[in-house]
């Protein structure tokens, strides 16, 4: 007990300095004002602000943007548009180019289309640098190899032109086994920058090999994943648009509807400026959805899902080429704030730096019952390229009811089409110089139906004609009416 009265002092003593220490010593800073006498200060939460467009630049510049910033929590779709455009490459030097050109040599190209054909490509050998690769290719029944890969030299240039002189047309349509042979001396000469690229020729329908449009699409997507592109010049009138088309979209290549002999010569140096200038290639653009986000559909490119993923494959770019994707969503939101809809990658590699390159970018938009904030967050330049899809989803139909005979049907899909675009542009105030075009088309394209029977060489040209344009609008911005 004796010890109990120093102890009560000290601890007095330690009680009384704390309380001191308590009165003396100011706040420690908040940041935050201090309130005014009688009043309570209340903390005020920020607005969610949405993340609705995105860009990353590069050799390959990537720009998203959804089609609403604002969601209503009863709003189900919506939609994000996603480019990548290359950059303006003059004056810089270029991969080396490994071709094959696969020619159809059966009975239907005798005459006038073999040879117009052959100077073709005789020309596109003419443009080709010392230290490219080529390779000659040609098939009816079967395939043949009329000149082995090889490096083009001053000597070997004139071998290349004496090989497809001696090409001659008889026999059936063999497309597969031409691709396969085509691809196969692309491996004898690839090398690690070179750019490989398989054009093919052909003016009939498969009847030799594999026939199937699915077989002949899945052909073209294999060799494409291991970086071989394929482009299809489709000549004449008698040819499967369709079955070219789809193999050019699963083989990362151009599509050409060449009618006649200048259309051809037009189509191979077309495809040889933009060899000439390959920027980027394996290129792939993977969308990861967000949690309460899923998939309609995807335009403009064949696409792969996988859980929550979606691959597009977009292959090869030159310089200032664009290529346009948009995919429609289904988004359910039951509150109230932001709602992450898609993280966009963007992996290619510079042909140039031979490198890896991989850009990335991320959209969301806001729930909200603000009618106000609904009305301000639409992105008129994504619902003008939703509205253009649409056309040229219509016009595809169109053609193949005019095609097959349903002319009135034709007619009829075209003319509400017209309507819903008229709708679209009312209710969001869509450009009328954007959509001038596309209605004058579809006004000529009416005429056509009307005056021209279907089975006519006029019909079926107007038919090729409005397929390849609209695939083309499907697929660029850079494309229009």
């Amino acid at each position: 007990m004796k010890y109990l009265g120093p102890v009560f002092i000290v601890v007095a003593l330690l009680l009384s300095a704390a309380v001191f220490y308590k009165l003396t010593t100011p706040p420690a800073p908040t940041g935050l004002p201090f309130p005014e006498e009688g009043h309570v200060q209340a903390l005020v939460t920020p607005p969610v602000v949405p993340s609705a467009n995105a860009a990353a630049s590069g050799t390959l510049r990537l720009d998203a943007a959804l089609s609403h910033s604002y969601l209503a929590r009863s709003q189900n779709h919506v939609f994000a548009s996603i480019d990548v455009t290359a950059g303006d490459v003059r004056g810089t030097d270029r991969a080396a180019v490994n071709v094959a050109l696969v020619i159809d040599r059966s009975g239907s190209m005798i005459g006038r289309p073999i040879e117009d054909a052959k100077l073709a490509a005789q020309d596109f050998v003419n443009r080709l640098r010392n230290g490219d690769s080529v390779s000659i290719v040609s098939f009816s029944d079967h395939a043949r190899v009329d000149f082995p890969a090889q490096k083009v030299t001053a000597e070997s240039r004139q071998e290349i032109h004496r090989a497809i002189q001696r090409i001659h047309a008889n026999g059936g349509t063999n497309i597969s086994d031409g691709f396969e042979r085509g691809v196969g001396e692309l491996r004898r000469t690839h090398e690690e920058r070179s750019i490989d690229r398989i054009i093919l020729l052909t003016d009939g329908h498969p009847n030799y090999g594999k026939t199937a449009t699915r077989d002949l699409v899945e052909l073209a997507r294999e060799h494409q994943r291991m970086g071989v592109a394929m482009t299809a010049i489709g000549f004449g009138l008698n040819y499967n648009e369709d079955l070219m088309a789809s193999m050019a979209d699963a083989g990362g290549g151009n599509y050409y509807f060449a009618r006649d002999q200048q259309a051809v010569a037009t189509a191979f140096a077309t495809e040889f400026q933009q060899l000439n200038s390959i920027v980027a290639r394996r290129t792939m653009v993977r969308v990861e959805l967000g949690d309460q986000v899923q998939v309609v559909d995807v335009y403009g490119y064949p696409f792969e899902r996988e859980g929550r993923f979606v691959e597009i494959p977009l292959s090869e770019f030159y310089g200032g080429q664009n290529k346009s994707i948009l995919i429609k969503l289904n988004a359910r939101a039951s509150a109230p704030g932001s709602l992450p809809i898609v993280d966009v990658r963007l992996r290619y590699e510079e042909t140039m730096q031979e490198r890896e390159v991989s850009q990335s970018v991320s959209l969301a938009a806001v729930v909200t019952d603000d009618s106000k904030l609904l009305e301000q967050g639409l992105n008129t330049q994504v619902l003008t390229r939703v509205e253009e899809i649409e056309i040229a989803k219509s016009m595809e139909v169109a053609m193949t009811q005019y095609q097959s005979g349903k002319a009135e049907e034709a007619e009829r899909t075209i003319r509400e089409q017209k309507k819903r675009t008229a709708s679209a542009r009312k209710i969001y105030n869509l450009p009328e110089a954007k959509f001038q075009a596309a209605s004058a088309s579809m006004d000529e394209t009416i005429t056509t139906i009307r005056l021209v029977p279907a089975n006519t060489p006029a019909a079926r040209g107007a038919v090729m004609e409005n397929k390849a344009q609209s695939r083309s609008v499907r697929q660029s911005r850079q494309s229009g009416w």
